[in-house]
Order: C-alpha cells, then sequence, then structure tokens
C-alpha cells in the first residue's frame, strides 16, 4: 500500500534525518568496537574489514530508515539487502578510483581525493537503493546524486574547514557527516515521493537475459582468477615454476571461456527460442570464447611480472616485475575475437545481420574486455602478487588477497557482460524468426453486396 504523495510533508524530512544520525552513530560505535573501520591499514585484509565495517554501518543506516519506509510502502526489507550491499561495493570501486588516479595522474591522498571517494562511494550506494525506489515513484534518479552528495559534503566541509576535528572529536564528527548526509539525502527523497507512482511495467524477458548475461562473465572472471591464481601460488610454494606461470594463465582462460561462452550460448538461445541456432553454433560459441578469452588471461599473467630467474646458483626463482604495469593486448584482443566469432555465428545462423550490426557486436565486446581487463590488472597487480608471491606486507597467507582480487574480477567481468551482452541483445532482438513453423497469413477481407 503506497501513502498519497500529499501526504508526505517536512516532518518527514525531520524523521529520516533524526533515524539517519541515530543510525549512523550506533554504527560507527559498532565498527569500532569490532574494529572495522581500519581503511587506513595497507593491507588487503585491511581493505575486506573495512568493506565489513562499511556493510555494517550501512545495515544499521538502512534499518533505522526501514522504520520510517515500512509505514509508507509495502515490500521494504530490499531497501536493508541494497544499501547493505551498496555501501560496501561503494567503498571498493571508491577505493579502485583512488588506485587508478594515483597511477595514472599521480593524485595524491588529500581532500581532493576524498572527496572522489566519498563521492563514488554514495553514488554506488545510490544507485543499489535506486533499484528499490523505481519501483515506488518516479524521478527515482535522483536519488543516485543525492547520495553521492550527501555522503561527502560532510566530511569534505570537515577537512577544508575544520581538519583537526575528525582527530580531536571523531564523535562530534561523525555527528555532523551523518546529519549532513541524513539531511540532504531526506529534501530528494521528500521531493522524489511528492512524484507520480509510476505505471505498472511487465517485466521483458530481455531485461532478465541481460542480468542473466552480466551474472555469467561476473562468475565467469571471479571463479577463474580464484582457480588460476591458486594453482600459482601451488606452483611458486613447491618450488616449480612452469613456464613463467603460463600453466595458471591457461587454467583460468580455459575456465572463464568455458563458463562465459556456455552461458553465452544458453543467453542467445533463451532470448529466441524460434531462432535458427542449433545445437552445433552454440558449441561452437562456446568452445571459441574457451580458447580465445586463454589470450587475455595469460597476458594478464605475462604482464603481472612472472617471468623465470635464477639465482647464482642457478636454481630457478620467481622475480617480480619493477617496470610499472602495462594493459596489455589480451583484454581487447579476446573481446575483439570474441565479439566476431559471436557476430558471425549469429549471422551463420540466421543471415540477418548487416556489416552495421556486425560491427556493433563486435566493438560492444572489445570495448567491455579492454576497459574491465586494464581495470582488473592496473589495480589487481599488487594484490594478486601478494597472493602469489609471499608477503608483501608481512602476511604469508594473505588468502584475503585472493578473495579481495577476486572481487575485482567478479565486478569488472559484470562490466565486460554488460557491454557485451546489451549490446548483442540489441542488434540480436533485431533478427526476424526464423522457425518455418511461423507463417503469416494474409487476412482477406469481405465486401458485403450491397
Amino acid at each position: 500500500m503506497n501513502i498519497a504523495q500529499k501526504q508526505v510533508g517536512w516532518s518527514f524530512l525531520i524523521w529520516w534525518t533524526g533515524l539517519t544520525i541515530i543510525g549512523g552513530l550506533v554504527a560507527n560505535a559498532i565498527a569500532d568496537r569490532l574494529s572495522l573501520g581500519i581503511l587506513n591499514w595497507p593491507t588487503d585484509t585491511g581493505i575486506l574489514l573495512s568493506m565489513l565495517g562499511s556493510g555494517v554501518f550501512a545495515l544499521t543506516v538502512s534499518a533505522a530508515q526501514w522504520i520510517l519506509l515500512r509505514r509508507l510502502f509495502s515490500k521494504t526489507a530490499w531497501w536493508l539487502v541494497a544499501g547493505t550491499l551498496g555501501r560496501a561495493v561503494g567503498l571498493l570501486i571508491g577505493s579502485f578510483a583512488i588506485v587508478l588516479l594515483s597511477h595514472q595522474i599521480n593524485l595524491q591522498a588529500g581532500l581532493l581525493s576524498s572527496a572522489i571517494y566519498f563521492t563514488l562511494r554514495g553514488a554506488v550506494l545510490g544507485a543499489s537503493q535506486w533499484l528499490v525506489l523505481r519501483q515506488w515513484r518516479t524521478k527515482a534518479g535522483w536519488w543516485v546524486l543525492g547520495n553521492a552528495i550527501g555522503w561527502m559534503l560532510g566530511p569534505t566541509l570537515l577537512g577544508l574547514f575544520i581538519p583537526s576535528l575528525t582527530t580531536n572529536a571523531p564523535v562530534i564528527s561523525d555527528l555532523i557527516s551523518v546529519a549532513i548526509a541524513g539531511a540532504v539525502t531526506g529534501a530528494v527523497l521528500v521531493w522524489i515521493l511528492r512524484q507520480p507512482t509510476p505505471a505498472p511495467m511487465k517485466e521483458t524477458g530481455g531485461s532478465r537475459l541481460i542480468v542473466t548475461w552480466i551474472s555469467v562473465w561476473a562468475i565467469s572472471w571471479g571463479v577463474s582468477w580464484a582457480v588460476g591464481w591458486s594453482v600459482i601460488r601451488y606452483i611458486i610454494s613447491s618450488g616449480y615454476i612452469i613456464e613463467s606461470g603460463k600453466f595458471g594463465g591457461m587454467i583460468a582462460g580455459g575456465i572463464a571461456g568455458l563458463i562465459g561462452g556456455v552461458g553465452s550460448a544458453i543467453v542467445l538461445k533463451m532470448a529466441k527460442p524460434s531462432d535458427g541456432l542449433k545445437i552445433y553454433h552454440l558449441v561452437l560459441l562456446a568452445l571459441g570464447w574457451a580458447g580465445i578469452v586463454y589470450y587475455d588471461w595469460l597476458d594478464g599473467f605475462i604482464v603481472a611480472g612472472l617471468p623465470v630467474a635464477q639465482n647464482k646458483f642457478g636454481i630457478v626463482t620467481m622475480a617480480i616485475s619493477t617496470n610499472p604495469i602495462k594493459p596489455g593486448i589480451g583484454g581487447p584482443l579476446s573481446g575483439l575475437v570474441g565479439g566476431i566469432l559471436t557476430a558471425l555465428i549469429l549471422l551463420w545462423s540466421s543471415r540477418s545481420l548487416d556489416w552495421k550490426q556486425l560491427c556493433v557486436i563486435v566493438i560492444g565486446w572489445a570495448a567491455g574486455f579492454a576497459i574491465g581487463g586494464w581495470i582488473a590488472w592496473t589495480i589487481g597487480f599488487q594484490i594478486a602478487m601478494n597472493y602469489a608471491d609471499g608477503p608483501l606486507y608481512g602476511n604469508k597467507s594473505s588468502v584475503s588477497s585472493l578473495i579481495l582480487f577476486t572481487l575485482i574480477s567478479v565486478l569488472c567481468g559484470a562490466f565486460a557482460g554488460w557491454c557485451g551482452g546489451v549490446i548483442t541483445l540489441k542488434q540480436f532482438s533485431l533478427i526476424p524468426s526464423q522457425n518455418p513453423k511461423i507463417i503469416e497469413v494474409p487476412v482477406k477481407t469481405s465486401r458485403k453486396k450491397k
């Protein structure tokens, strides 16, 4: 049951701000008590614990906000899930962005980098909650901007005008930051709740297929990197190096390509069951991706600096490359060849794609793999090496490095699947049905005799 728009007044803003403040202060107390707010630790474990702490913070704040929302709408439990996951993933993405900027434009730690981090973290939180909010009101997309500004404004203003407050009075600093965030997001939410209720929409098969395709490549990259780097870790710890770690790259690439190829074939068959795609088309598509993505993962292992080296006694050892990380050509090459393969198989099965559609499909997959692979390796280089080649931070086991790098791979794989999948399904939907059983029969019109 949805409340009428006219009943949402500014008293809602007061309640929203107050509940957000209470939830934020309680959440900070819990995170500090459990030592979860340790993003400043230069370890992979510190980042993971900070993600956990950020999730605890969001869960507590979302629970306080849920007390208010549950009186207005039904099925509000998803607000808790969206807030928790959005804030945790937002912290990870914000950290990725700072690492990228520090490498590419030499951005130093300071007020600007903090503002960028808080903005991205808030935007990701808003985007996850937008998925819930858009079902209740139209124009819910402004919620993303409201969260990006609201959660950035407090820490930025404090750092600009009262930088010592965070150290000398952290509770007051937290209170001000959360109060500003609550006021800004509350004002945006009041405006959104005064908008009309969205018209009921039937869920299209295309949206479900896009989600499936994104999930396929996210799982593909995550599983493959976890297995591939585990193989490398075993090789290193056993004292044997097989072709500079290429064995692990081959395993990772094969797993990723196989999962992604099989998933892609299933999605295409689900997209239009009546089309001319036969079982041998789908098998070739799956096997083709399995062989192609090998180059992406192999290139990643070579770029990561896993050359064979010998010490003065002639014993084979692992030498970490000191050269700056390079994107390589593996990612773009895999996406380019994979896109061509997908487009040609669709052309083979239906013979209804023109050259423009072929180019669009190829560009979609090439761009997704190029950007996703570059981000994964630019950010994950030291993380992966920490797991594979010992204690960069004094942590020999460093299982958290594998977990963190797997999370990075999942996000980048999801992006690659989104780029290629959305464009492919868009072009694939334009292909006319090839089912011979579907015959259009002209309708005869009869004229009455005068």
